[in-house]
C-alpha cells in the first residue's frame, strides 16, 4: 500500500468555516442573528459532506499515490465492475499518462492517446521499417512499448524516477513487449545532446499534454537536435494533445525552415467508438517522400501545414506561452 494523501486545502476551508461559526454558538448572537447563524451552520454541514465525499472517493479509486520533486503521481482504478474494461491509469497532477487493461487478454492493448487511428498509431503502422530504432521522450505507464515488435529497439527518455518505478512495477507493458528496450533517466534534450546520433527511424516527443509544458523541448534549437538523431527517411512525431495550448504554429514553422513536410491529425471523434482511447492531436514531420507510403484514405485524414497561416518560432532565449493559447 503506497499512498501519500494531501488534503490541506480541504481542511483549511473546513477550519475557516468552523471558526466563522463559533460566534453563533452564543445565545445572544443567535437571538439577534438567527438567519446568519443558520446559514453558517448550513454551509459548514454542506462543505463537510462534500469534503468527505471527495476524500473517500480518492481513497477508493487510488491504488497508489506517491510524490516527489515533480509532484504527485497516482494510479487509479477505472471500471472495476466491468471485467473487459477494468483498467489502471497513471495520473500526474490532472494529466493521464497511460492506462492498462487488467484482463489478461487485453494487457498489451494500446490505450489513451496511442490508438491505431491516432497520429502515432498511423506512423507506427505505415512509416517505420522492419527492425526499427525508435526513440520516445516520455515514458508514462509504458503504453508505447506495446507498439514494439521483435527486432525493434525502443529507447525511452524519462526525467521522473517515480514514473520509471511505476512503469516497471505497476504496469506490464515493458515486461510484455517483444522489442528490446532501454530507459534513459534524465531530461530528454540533455540526454540527446550528450550522446552520439541514434539514427532513429521514428522519434516520438510525448511531453506536451500537461498544463505546464517543457518549453525547452519545443524550441528551434531542440528541433534541430532531434533532426540529428533521425535517419534521412525517419519521422518525428509530436503528441500535441493539450487542453490549453496550440503548438502547431511552432512545429509548422520549424518544418518549413528545414524543408520538411508537416502533417496534422486530430483524432477526436473516435473516443465513443473505441472506448479506452483518448482524443488526440499529433503533428508528423518528415521529408515529403516519406508520407507517400500512406494509403490515400489514411493520408486524407491528415491536414497539411500549408492550410494554416499562423507561424511562430521559440528559441532557448525567447518563448511566449500567450502566443499559443487556444
Amino acid at each position: 500500500f503506497r499512498s501519500v494523501y494531501y488534503f490541506e486545502l480541504q481542511l483549511c476551508f473546513f477550519l475557516i468555516l468552523f471558526l466563522a461559526i463559533i460566534p453563533t454558538i452564543t445565545k445572544q448572537f443567535r437571538a439577534k442573528h438567527i438567519a446568519r447563524a443558520s446559514l453558517a451552520t448550513l454551509l459548514l454541514a454542506i462543505y463537510t459532506q462534500v469534503m468527505f465525499v471527495s476524500v473517500f472517493d480518492k481513497l477508493k479509486r487510488n491504488l497508489v499515490i506517491e510524490r516527489n520533486f515533480f509532484g504527485p503521481l497516482s494510479i487509479q482504478e477505472i471500471d472495476v465492475t466491468e471485467p473487459l474494461m477494468h483498467r489502471h491509469q497513471q495520473i500526474h497532477g490532472n494529466t493521464i499518462h497511460g492506462a492498462q487493461y487488467q484482463h489478461p487478454d487485453k494487457q498489451m492493448q494500446l490505450t489513451s492517446y496511442y490508438g491505431p487511428t491516432s497520429g502515432l498509431g498511423i506512423a507506427m503502422k505505415y512509416l517505420r521499417p522492419e527492425n526499427a530504432r525508435i526513440g520516445i521522450a516520455g515514458l508514462g505507464a509504458g503504453v508505447m512499448a506495446a507498439f514494439g515488435r521483435a527486432g525493434d529497439t525502443v529507447r525511452f527518455y524519462e526525467i521522473n524516477p517515480l514514473v520509471i518505478k511505476q512503469a516497471l512495477e505497476d504496469f506490464t507493458f515493458l515486461k510484455g513487449t517483444p522489442a528490446d528496450y532501454e530507459i534513459i533517466e534524465g531530461d530528454a534534450r540533455l540526454a540527446m545532446e550528450n550522446e552520439a546520433p541514434q539514427a532513429y527511424d521514428l522519434l516520438s516527443l510525448d511531453a506536451f499534454s500537461s498544463d505546464a509544458i517543457p518549453v525547452h523541448l519545443i524550441t528551434s534549437e531542440a528541433f534541430e537536435l532531434y533532426r540529428t538523431h533521425v535517419t534521412p527517411g525517419g519521422v518525428i512525431v509530436f503528441n500535441i494533445s493539450n487542453r490549453y495550448l496550440d503548438l502547431r504554429p511552432l512545429l509548422f514553422h520549424y518544418a518549413e525552415e528545414a524543408g520538411l513536410e508537416a502533417l496534422y491529425l486530430a483524432d477526436k471523434e473516435r473516443e465513443s467508438i473505441q472506448p479506452g482511447f483518448s482524443p488526440s492531436e499529433y503533428v508528423l514531420i518528415a521529408v515529403p517522400e516519406v508520407f507517400e507510403q500512406l494509403p490515400a484514405a489514411v493520408r486524407d485524414r491528415f491536414i497539411d501545414s500549408k492550410t494554416f497561416h499562423k507561424r511562430l518560432a521559440w528559441s532557448d532565449e525567447f518563448s511566449n506561452l500567450l502566443s499559443v493559447l487556444k
